[in-house]
């Protein structure tokens, strides 16, 4: 009976290999370098790890590459920071980016000395490599350590890439199993799909798992959002328990899409779930299998400010736009839509502001036509971290006003999260338009350095 490429595989240490001292680095100074890494001072550190990169992208010996891997089993000052990255996979990181396949054996004999953040820059390592044995120890490590791999977008990608690869897509299927694995394998066929490394048939062929893994995380969306509403919490959606259900289960829907007539049921009853974000890639599934869908589900997602803009250009490209509701198809509408995508960046506001209002709109004439911008105020309450900062100004645009009512900007949507009665709405606009003026000067000039 053939094996499963999954299990049994064999490290290939050898009694030799393992007795072998750790390696000694042929430059002195990194050496010096890794020592700095051991300090207390932030600063210090840095400066030592900006010098360990620069002569990274230089290219490192396989005995200097090695002397990083085995550096990295040993403790750091910022190793109970982060839970995903710290110094040691760092030097993981910079040891393997020549992705040679010599460095398989140093990181097989330090692998299990490793902690997460570190195994995880091996596992990116190994689906970044793709060889048919780094792929065969990626496939066994995947169950235990996938938890980890979100913090690397680089690893889907390539994982989605080397999926048809017979070896990956049995362990891929099996991750849609496991709690802690469904959210890269999830991602990592949507990928596949999207960017034709996998046919619609063998999502259409496998839609049964695919239903099968997303309905506990359906069903439990259902019940926070019902527990909620049984307790008047109007805010759950961005709780940190719906929110981590909901970063894994977003991407179903959209993975559906390509299941073909048997999981158009799913996708309705998807609709049913009070989640604009959620239905609008229902809705956009449902388009892509030349499914009609209700037109209460479109309504409610186009008042929704987040996702009103996603759900337009959606109904635009698969020739439906007549049936986004006429009360939206505003130009103020669309900027309102466009300022609050933005803010709900995590690296910016994390989640829409409870309140927004417009203040100002601006026309500002160019070379190439006259282009408006809206100024809004918005607001968080409850326990966000900015209510205390009350209103503030945020500014979207700008729109070319000869194609308006449009969703196309010129990409200059900001905000400096500054009190909205600290200047005057003249005042605002000209901070952010000359803010965003000095960015794209600065990046002509970098890019003309390059």
């Amino acid at each position: 009976m053939r094996q499963s490429p999954v299990s049994g595989i064999i490290l290939l240490l050898t009694p030799a290999l393992l007795s072998q001292s750790p390696p000694v680095a042929t430059r002195p100074s990194l050496i010096n370098l890794v020592k700095q890494l051991h300090s207390p001072q932030e600063d210090i550190t840095q400066k030592a790890m900006d010098e360990l990169e620069q002569i990274a992208d230089k290219g490192l010996s396989l005995q200097d590459a090695t002397f990083l891997i085995h550096a990295a089993t040993e403790n750091y000052p910022d190793d109970k920071g982060s839970p995903w990255h710290n110094s040691a996979a760092s030097l993981i990181e910079l040891a393997t980016k020549s992705k040679d396949a010599k460095l398989l054996a140093p990181l097989r004999e330090v692998f299990d000395q490793l902690k997460p953040p570190e195994k995880a820059a091996v596992m990116d390592y190994l689906i970044q490599l793709n060889t048919n044995e780094s792929l065969k120890w990626f496939a066994e490590l995947f169950p235990r350590q996938a938890d980890q791999l979100h913090w690397y977008p680089s690893t889907s990608k390539a994982l989605a890439a080397a999926l048809p690869n017979e070896i990956l897509l049995p362990a891929v299927w099996e991750s849609l199993k496991h709690e802690n694995t469904v959210g890269i394998g999830v991602s990592a066929l949507l990928d596949a799909v999207n960017d034709r490394h996998l046919r619609d048939s063998v999502i259409t062929e496998n839609q049964a798992r695919i239903v099968e893994a997303y309905h506990p995380l359906l069903a439990k969306l259902s019940q926070i959002a019902a527990r909620a509403n049984s307790t008047g919490t109007g805010d759950y959606r961005w709780e940190d328990d719906y929110q981590r259900v909901l970063d894994v289960a977003e991407y179903f829907p959209d993975l559906l899409g390509y299941a073909g007539p048997a999981a158009q049921q799913i996708l309705r009853d998807t609709l049913a779930l009070d989640d604009p974000r959620m239905s609008f890639f229902a809705i956009r599934s449902l388009l892509q299998m030349h499914q009609d869908p209700p037109q209460a589900a479109i309504e409610r997602v186009a008042a929704d400010d987040e996702m009103r803009n996603m759900l337009y250009e959606s109904l635009v490209k698969n020739h439906a736009e007549k049936r986004f509701p006429e009360k939206y198809h505003t130009q103020e509408a669309f900027a309102r839509s466009e300022m609050v995508h933005w803010l709900v960046y995590p690296t910016e506001l994390g989640r829409p502001p409870n309140d927004i209002e417009l203040m100002k709109v601006t026309d500002i004439s160019t070379q190439d036509g006259i282009y408006s911008y809206y100024l809004f105020r918005f607001r968080t309450t409850g326990k966000h971290e900015a209510a205390k900062d009350g209103w503030m100004a945020g500014l979207a645009g700008g729109y070319k006003k000869v194609n308006a009512p449009t969703t196309s900007s010129s990409g200059d949507t900001f905000s400096k999260f500054e009190r909205f009665d600290a200047k005057t709405p003249d005042e605002h606009i000209r901070d952010i338009t000359d803010l965003i003026k000095d960015h794209w000067k600065k990046r002509a000039e970098e890019l003309q350095k390059k």
